[in-house]
């Protein structure tokens, strides 16, 4: 049994059932009424026949050949264990601390990363910082980082204050010694961000560092805390020098995967995870897919 979740703005608007009836399945897809509209369709007096309402939504059900007017991924749902998703929303929606307001949805980057360095950032410290994306870039196939030459390509800013730089490039920049800041479009998907480390605050190069590949990393989805992890971890909400594990990265991994619906809020999240373990409960053989749109 093949079960396909539409993934559109920030909820899924389509969905397919299979019933057993003597001995045969019977396949339903549906979607909403407006995206039904948008596909060029005149609702009919059969069609209103068919209508299933879900999440305050009109939902109208379309045969097989059905063709979407997006372009779009097909991509198996990816279950978890329930710790882990815990620990996953703690770090993405804020769960375990005070952030969750400012966390209601899920936050990523869509396109790729383009990172300029201010001439402030020392020469060995662009370096490091382009391996430690380089090392998490080839681990996550949907998150590409890369240098550019030139500020008016990039969508990334890394800058330094120190005696001879002490303008904030970013405005939106709080004043705390290490720091980051990102903005995003309608559909989370972060499209500019800038970190900034103060060196007259912190003057040891090796803690400018650690404190750089911190910000980068947190960038990389707004990301938030876990008291539930080891205070060596990223992801942990301790304050000390973290190393980054094989649990950062498995989160962070999930994170881009496309197992999932994109940018959704948290009740969206626990609910699709809900629904789907549930199908996979009622039957273990079921295969889940969410279909990406391409924008």
């Amino acid at each position: 049994m093949k079960i396909y979740i539409i993934c559109f703005l920030f909820t899924s608007i389509a969905f397919s059932q299979k019933k057993q009836k003597d001995s045969t399945f019977v396949s339903r897809r549906y979607v909403s009424i407006a995206y039904f509209k948008e596909n060029g369709k005149t609702l009919t007096k059969e069609d209103s026949l068919s209508f299933v309402f879900s999440n305050k939504d009109t939902l109208v059900a379309v045969s097989d050949s059905f063709e979407f007017y997006e372009k779009g991924t097909k991509v198996r749902y990816e279950p978890k264990d329930s710790l882990f998703l815990e620990t996953y929303k703690n770090v993405v929606y804020g769960t375990d601390s005070k952030d969750s307001i400012s966390r209601k949805y899920m936050r990523y980057w869509k396109d790729p990363i383009s990172i300029y360095f201010h001439k402030s950032v020392p020469k060995r410290h662009r370096k490091e910082l382009m391996q430690f994306a380089h090392k998490l870039s080839k681990k996550i196939d949907s998150l590409t980082i890369r240098e550019v030459k030139d500020w008016d390509d990039s969508n990334y800013l890394v800058y330094y204050l120190d005696q001879e730089n002490d303008i904030e490039l970013n405005s939106q920049m709080n004043n705390a010694s290490a720091s980051y800041r990102e903005n995003w479009n309608d559909k989370s998907q972060i499209n500019r961000a800038a970190t900034r480390i103060d060196t007259r605050k912190i003057t040891d190069q090796h803690y400018q560092l650690i404190l750089l590949k911190y910000r980068f990393f947190q960038s990389l989805g707004y990301f938030s805390s876990s008291k539930q992890l080891a205070c060596s971890n990223y992801f942990s909400a301790c304050q000390s020098v973290r190393e980054l594990s094989e649990t950062d990265l498995e989160l962070l991994a999930y994170h881009y995967s496309y197992g999932i619906c994109k940018g959704i809020d948290l009740n969206t999240f626990e609910k699709l995870h809900r629904e789907n373990k549930e199908k996979l409960r009622e039957n273990p053989n079921s295969e889940i897919y969410f279909m990406h749109t391409e924008d």
